[in-house]
């Protein structure tokens, strides 16, 4: 499965801010956009929502963006909230 992640770097705490769609949501993250930082960061608060290992996530699109698509694995449960 893909999903649409729009990153906002260095700011005050990790967390997920909202969902767009059922693919597509906002996310902030403490860590600085620099140095695959942030991008790591990303893959651990989205492995610890999904309940998954970071490994399982893969970064497929947007390495230095602020937009990125990633793929989980088909079948992973992916809560809304």
């Amino acid at each position: 499965m893909l999903i649409e992640v729009h990153v906002r770097p260095n700011t005050k705490k990790n967390q997920i801010d909202s969902f767009l769609a059922p693919n597509i949501f906002h996310v902030s993250l403490h860590a600085l956009a620099k140095e695959g930082e942030a991008n790591n960061a990303l893959l651990r608060v989205l492995a610890d929502h999904l309940h998954i290992a970071p490994s399982l996530i893969t970064l497929k699109r947007g390495e230095k963006s602020r937009i990125k698509l990633l793929e989980i694995p088909n079948g992973t449960p992916f809560p809304l909230s």
